[in-house]
């Protein structure tokens, strides 16, 4: 995904200066429901699902943005600047993300994120019930997610994820599921096959959307979750079922803040 910085004076697009033009004291706004805001103590990040690229908003301005965004994540670190502080770049910075799609007028309710934090490293190596043998329904699983995966790279990000939302919604609501006992030599055998077709290095999202719809075809709940960092900007993708990450280690994800989480807890 493509970083673009937003009201640090580079605009992510120009200002629409029409008499017309709404400021942020004349109506409210809402994050449309391509958006997804990560807040930190610095700024905050916005994820555009629509384009599949992230915005950085600048510490100054979020004193105005939380003001006049309706559905801003509640409990967000506040700037040390207060509201009206920066009002005209604020909000020429609103007119620009509304523009872009970024912001709405709609009415929308805020985005739940309610994903486990994680806890724990699903341990699948050096367990005497894990085989080393992979089975041939397992390997069927892996070439059918890594082939579907691969036909949809070309599509928005937005639209692949719906897919994996939907089917995770379907098992949470058929009630049938598989234990979590019974996945840990199917996982093995994905960490097995994974090097002959690919490596993960420097494609987590892909690896980690191949694994989760991996997980989807045999039934297990969890959930695909991408985290980001600041200074310098960082974006990560990895799975968890529960509090475990499973291609990842609970060190490494928790340098990062999740932005978007799909799937058992999306």
């Amino acid at each position: 995904m493509k970083f673009r910085l937003a009201g640090d004076g580079k605009p992510v697009a120009h200002a629409v200066k029409t008499s017309g033009q709404h400021t942020p004291g004349d109506v409210m706004y809402y994050l449309s429901d391509y958006a997804r805001p990560c807040v930190f103590e610095d700024g905050a990040v916005l994820m555009d699902l629509r384009t599949d690229t992230y915005l950085g908003i600048a510490a100054e301005h979020l004193p105005d943005v939380q003001r006049h965004v309706v559905n801003w994540p509640e409990g967000a670190a506040p700037s040390q600047s207060k509201p009206g502080d920066n009002s005209a770049a604020s909000a020429q910075l609103i007119r620009e993300l509304l523009k872009r799609g970024v912001l709405t007028t709609t009415v929308k309710p805020p985005a739940p994120l309610d994903v486990p934090e994680p806890s724990s490293t699903f341990l699948y190596l050096g367990t005497s019930d894990v085989s080393r043998h992979v089975p041939l329904k397992h390997a069927l699983r892996f070439l059918t997610a890594l082939a579907s995966t691969s036909f949809r790279q070309r599509r928005r990000l937005q639209s692949r994820l719906s897919g994996i939302d939907g089917c995770q919604s379907a098992l949470r609501h058929d009630g049938k599921v598989a234990p979590t006992e019974s996945i840990v030599n199917p996982i093995a055998s994905f960490f097995t096959l994974r090097p002959w077709f690919y490596t993960a290095s420097g494609r987590c999202l892909f690896d980690s959307l191949v694994l989760i719809e991996y997980l989807t075809k045999l039934r297990v709940p969890c959930t695909l979750v991408i985290g980001v960092a600041i200074k310098p900007f960082l974006a990560h993708a990895w799975v968890q079922v529960g509090p475990s990450v499973v291609n990842d280690t609970v060190e490494n994800v928790q340098m990062y803040k999740p932005i978007l989480a799909i799937g058992e807890h999306g």
